[in-house]
């Protein structure tokens, strides 16, 4: 499968379409789990479960994409060939390489902020919060560009060698960043503008909690959007720079067929 995916790489917009229509399923699995979650960390659960969380449905969304599941619905957890789609062993290699990026991307600018931000700032929080997402944008592109393509080799087990991963960028990266900043950032800018406009659903004034919790669920699946988009802008910048499973392998040297003698 992986080297069908080499021999005929569809174009960006193709990809990107099936990328969302295999990751639906993840989504609204893992939209269900982080949904019950933070009903249970608004009474006092813990935020670390919900990150680890998180980080695990990142994981599987680079596997879904980069296995292709052909029939969702009658092997939900199986490929064609009978690969298990969550390798719960590859989610938690993962899991270890994305706390890293997290720390690299998210932890640092924020610390850096909030160590220059003079503390007499008028409401120094939301100024942070707001100097820490701006500068996140284009320092967040600039690592995914050049080093995002370890986060699907670690989630599907491969190796992760820096060299090759720079090596691999430097055909890739400006391409990567450029995707990224005209179609996911877009996209994410767009649905938060869109979220901003409508007020959150108060519990209190639903005849029943089911409909917030159902509200909850569209709001976690659309917001998803621009992050399968930035999944499978990182997994198609994957299968372009690296060579499949198959070409790895040493090929059988076949034996030498001696030639016939000349009558």
């Amino acid at each position: 499968m992986q080297s069908e995916g080499r021999a005929f790489m569809p174009s960006l917009f193709a990809y990107l379409v099936r990328a969302v229509a295999h990751s639906f399923p993840v989504v609204a699995f893992f939209a269900v789990l982080m949904v019950g979650l933070a009903s249970l960390n608004a009474d006092g659960g813990s935020n670390s479960t919900m990150l680890i969380t998180l980080l695990f449905f990142y994981g599987a969304l680079f596997q879904v994409l980069l296995l292709r599941p052909r029939r969702f619905w009658s092997r939900t957890w199986e490929t064609d060939d009978g690969k298990p789609l969550l390798t719960i062993a590859n989610l938690w290699r993962f899991l270890g390489v994305s706390l890293l990026y997290f720390v690299v991307i998210i932890l640092l600018p924020v610390t850096l902020i909030v160590d220059f931000t003079p503390r007499d700032t008028p409401d120094f929080r939301n100024a942070v919060a707001s100097l820490a997402f701006v500068a996140m944008i284009p320092w967040s592109g600039l690592i995914l560009s050049v080093f995002g393509t370890q986060l699907p080799a670690a989630a599907m087990g491969r190796p992760m060698s820096l060299r090759k991963t720079l090596r691999a960028a430097r055909k890739t990266w400006w391409k990567v960043l450029l995707q990224l900043a005209l179609i996911a950032l877009p996209a994410m800018l767009a649905l938060f503008w869109s979220l901003n406009q409508v007020a959150p659903p108060n519990e209190q004034n639903w005849p029943s909690p089911v409909i917030p919790f159902a509200l909850s669920l569209v709001e976690f699946i659309v917001t998803s959007l621009p992050v399968v988009l930035s999944i499978g802008i990182l997994c198609r910048a994957y299968e372009q720079g690296y060579p499949p499973e198959s070409a790895e392998v040493t090929p059988v040297p076949q034996p030498e067929v001696a030639p016939a003698a000349a009558p």
